[in-house]
């Protein structure tokens, strides 16, 4: 099944079941130190500016407002950093913005998103992204986003990943996705992953068709569901027997968190449910996780020159 082009278009032009989740929740530990606000208080990356007026957590939500109308934006973020995002929400509704009292980790905070969208449209198709990748060419990458997005009527029982045309193949810092050897469609499945494998190894994987783990996907809700249903029964189930309490938000829904296990999407879904995946290649487009110090290193070094990295890191997004 090749994924059909895609001429550009504003939001309203798109389908009205496409909604996008962003995910706002991390701490940004690994790269604390860059993340420094008045007083040297920590800032969680998502927060943080570091290249133009908007931060990580806006130049996202801008990206999604580019797929769908405001009201189908859906943002996870915790409820310490409110002093933070509550200045990012722009048109988002309100009840967008879905503060978790405690990080679960990334499965969680994908299935806490999918349940809003659930009680709001049971037709919708998925969108889920991180809140600190960079993108030199947005356009590129809003593109292979719309594919994605549209795919989803033609693989109703899979979910797509996006996989990053690797830039560096010496760069070892990625995950990587391997698709099946001899699928030629526009959306192979998924052989296997490889999380940060050696130098040499990546270099070679990359050379037999291997992508960078982007961790942006996209799926039917139902789909969605299901893997959750495949891959972590235990975890939908203790949910699902707190979810219509924790809906209005309060004790409820702190007590409903506190019970739950960590999760991380990645390890404890996708890579159980391979079989269920495909990819989808995103061609070079400046794509960056300012996941690291080294990886933030070389991409202040590219866009903002060496002398950044000695000065201090202004930020006007700080809490009262």
């Amino acid at each position: 099944m090749a994924l059909k082009p895609v001429a550009a278009r504003t939001h309203s032009q798109l389908d009205e079941h496409l909604w996008v989740v962003v995910l706002a929740g991390g701490e940004g530990r690994r790269i604390s130190d860059f993340t420094r606000g008045p007083g040297g208080v920590p800032v969680p990356k998502q927060y943080f500016r570091f290249r133009d007026e908007r931060t990580l957590l806006r130049t996202t939500l801008d990206r999604a407002l580019r797929l769908t109308a405001p009201d189908r934006v859906v943002c996870l973020v915790l409820e310490e950093h409110r002093a933070w995002w509550e200045l990012e929400t722009g048109n988002l509704p309100p009840g967008n913005m879905l503060a978790q009292p405690s990080g679960r980790g990334t499965a969680i905070a994908i299935l806490h998103g999918l349940d809003h969208i659930r009680l709001c449209d049971r037709e919708a198709r998925i969108l889920v992204m991180p809140s600190d990748h960079e993108v030199e060419d947005e356009d590129v990458l809003i593109a292979a986003l719309e594919r994605a997005a549209r795919a989803c009527d033609e693989l109703p029982d899979d979910l797509l990943l996006l996989g990053i045309v690797p830039s560096d193949a010496t760069d070892a810092e990625y995950g990587l996705v391997l698709p099946r050897a001899g699928d030629r469609t526009g959306a192979p499945r998924v052989r296997a992953f490889v999380e940060k494998p050696p130098a040499e190894v990546g270099a070679e994987l990359i050379r037999r068709g291997a992508l960078w783990n982007s961790f942006i996907f996209a799926c039917g809700a139902r789909t969605l569901l299901r893997l959750y249903g495949r891959t972590a029964p235990l975890l939908l189930e203790a949910y699902r027997r707190g979810a219509a309490q924790a809906r209005d938000g309060g004790g409820a829904l702190r007590r409903l968190f506190a019970r739950l296990p960590e999760y991380d999407f990645s390890r404890d879904l996708l890579q159980r449910a391979t079989s269920r995946l495909r990819l989808a290649a995103v061609p070079e487009c400046g794509w960056t996780d300012l996941g690291t110090p080294p990886r933030l290193t070389r991409w202040l070094e590219r866009h903002r020159g060496a002398q950044y990295l000695s000065r201090s890191r202004p930020i006007t997004t700080s809490p009262a």
